[in-house]
């Protein structure tokens, strides 16, 4: 959209929001993700440790405990914006959950970025599904929690 005011032709600008990735998007509880943040404040970090400051992880509304954090690291952002971030799905509600949560990253100066994860459903098969007495059973299970050992 144009707007001239006194022969002098102004234009729009739309100032982002803080993007942030997490990979992969389909997860299990205790699995190890990467995620990376664009466009946070310079400069900042994201350690919920500092008395006073808005910077934590959320899954579902939930903070992630800073043991889960690149190890309890701090998690620093540079000149320009950007992070990257190894982050121990927790073993604790609503990760533990089926479904579609919102990943949310505030850093120090409470600039906050968004992505959507999904924690997988847990199945179990067997194989044979019918069998007689002394028939040897494959029991086969998905979206159980992972075996990890970052984080406590």
């Amino acid at each position: 959209m144009d707007i001239t005011t006194s022969g002098t032709r102004r234009d729009t600008m739309t100032i982002l929001g803080a993007q942030l990735e997490v990979e992969p998007t389909s997860v299990v509880p205790n699995q190890s993700v990467t995620v990376t943040g664009r466009g946070f404040s310079k400069s900042q970090s994201i350690d919920s440790d500092v008395s006073g400051s808005p910077a934590q992880m959320l899954i579902g509304g939930e903070e992630i405990k800073t043991a889960k954090i690149d190890d309890g690291d701090l998690v620093s952002i540079d000149s320009g914006g950007n992070w990257v971030a190894t982050v121990v799905m927790p073993v604790y509600s609503p990760s533990t959950a089926p479904g579609d949560y919102e990943f949310k990253v505030v850093d120090d100066q409470g600039r906050p970025g968004v992505a959507n994860v999904t924690i997988a459903g847990r199945t179990i098969s067997f194989s044979p599904e019918e069998s007689r007495i002394g028939t040897i059973l494959t029991i086969t299970g998905a979206g159980w929690p992972a075996v990890n050992t970052l984080g406590d």
